[in-house]
C-alpha cells in the first residue's frame, strides 16, 4: 500500500500568526477607569435577577458574572442590549431565548433579566518589543521566531505521520472483507446511542432536540450511529489481525506503567482488582 507524504514547509505568515497567538495569550485584563459605556468585546461583570413572565426563577440569581460582549453565550440581543451601560447602573432586558437553548427553563421562553454592571474590563495585547520577547526568555526577536518555526514544523511532522498511519489503516481496512455479527453492530449502537444520551443530558439538553437540530429523523440517527460501529469495529478487526499476522504484542507493563503514573500524579487510588500485579496499587502517592 503505498500513501503520498507530503512536504512539509513553514511560511512567514504561519510564524507571524503564531506571534499573534502568543500575543493574545499574554494579554492583559485591565478594569477601564474612563466613564464610559461597554462596547463591542469588552469583558464585563455582572450580577442579575432572571424572571419569566414575572416570577424570579430556580438559579434566578448570579453574582460577579464576567463574559465577553459578543460571546455566544446568550442570544446576540444579550450584548446589544449591554451596549453604552455603565458600572453601577441598572437595566432591564427581554430577551427571547431559541427552543434548543441548553438550559431547559430558558429553552423557548422570552427571559427578563435584571442586570446591575459591576464592571468594565478591556483587553490589552502587549506590542512585540524587546520587553516582550525577554518575558518570553528569548535574546531576540529573530531567535524567538526561530523557534517558533521549528516548533511549527515539529507539530507539523507529527500531523504528517499521524495522517500517514491513518490513510494506511485506512486503506488497509477498505482492502479487506470483514463479516460483522449482526448482534454485535446492533449492540454497539445501542450502546453509542444510550452514550450519546447522557452526553446531551450533562449539557442539560435531549436526545429529541439533538435530532431536530441535526435535522435527522430516529432512523437516520440510528443509521449514522450504524455506519460509525461498522466502521470503528471494521478497523478494529482489521489491526488485531495484522497485530496477530506479524506477531506485534504490547507488553501489560507498556500498558499499565503510564496509567499509573497518570493516576499517581493526581493521588488518586489504584484499585487492586484493576491491576493486581502492580505494586501500589489500591494506595495513593501523593508525592
Amino acid at each position: 500500500i503505498k500513501v503520498k507524504e507530503r512536504k512539509i514547509e513553514t511560511s512567514k505568515d504561519e510564524i507571524t500568526r503564531a506571534l499573534g497567538q502568543l500575543q493574545e495569550q499574554y494579554a492583559d485584563y485591565p478594569p477601564v477607569k474612563e466613564k464610559r459605556g461597554v462596547r463591542d468585546n469588552d469583558w464585563v461583570t455582572l450580577d442579575w435577577q432572571v424572571f419569566y413572565k414575572g416570577k424570579l426563577l430556580a438559579r434566578g440569581v448570579e453574582k460577579d458574572f464576567t463574559f465577553q460582549i459578543g460571546s455566544l453565550v446568550f442570544p446576540p440581543s444579550f450584548s446589544q442590549g449591554l451596549i453604552g451601560l455603565k458600572t453601577g447602573e441598572k437595566r432591564s432586558l427581554e430577551i427571547q431565548f431559541p427552543l434548543n437553548y441548553p438550559r431547559k427553563d430558558f429553552a423557548g421562553r422570552e427571559i427578563t433579566f435584571e442586570v446591575t454592571l459591576k464592571q468594565i474590563r478591556e483587553k490589552r495585547v502587549p506590542p512585540i518589543d524587546g520587553k516582550f520577547v525577554k518575558n518570553l526568555k528569548f535574546d531576540s526577536l529573530k531567535s524567538l521566531r526561530k523557534h517558533i518555526k521549528e516548533n511549527i514544523a515539529k507539530t507539523k511532522k507529527n500531523w504528517e505521520e499521524k495522517r500517514l498511519s491513518s490513510e494506511t489503516v485506512r486503506k488497509v481496512v477498505e482492502d479487506s472483507k470483514v463479516d460483522l455479527p449482526l448482534s454485535l453492530v446492533e449492540g454497539k449502537v445501542d450502546e453509542r446511542r444510550s452514550q450519546l444520551e447522557n452526553r446531551l443530558k450533562e449539557r442539560e439538553t435531549t436526545l429529541e432536540n439533538y435530532i431536530k437540530d441535526q435535522k435527522l429523523s430516529e432512523k437516520e440517527l440510528r443509521e449514522k450511529l450504524k455506519s460509525e460501529v461498522e466502521k470503528d469495529l471494521k478497523t478494529y478487526f482489521v489491526l488485531e489481525a495484522i497485530a496477530e499476522q506479524e506477531k506485534i504484542e504490547v507488553k501489560e507493563e507498556e500498558i499499565k506503567s503510564p496509567f499509573m503514573a497518570m493516576i499517581k500524579s493526581k493521588g488518586r487510588c489504584i484499585p487492586s482488582y484493576m491491576f493486581p500485579n502492580i505494586p501500589g496499587a489500591n494506595s495513593t502517592d501523593k508525592g
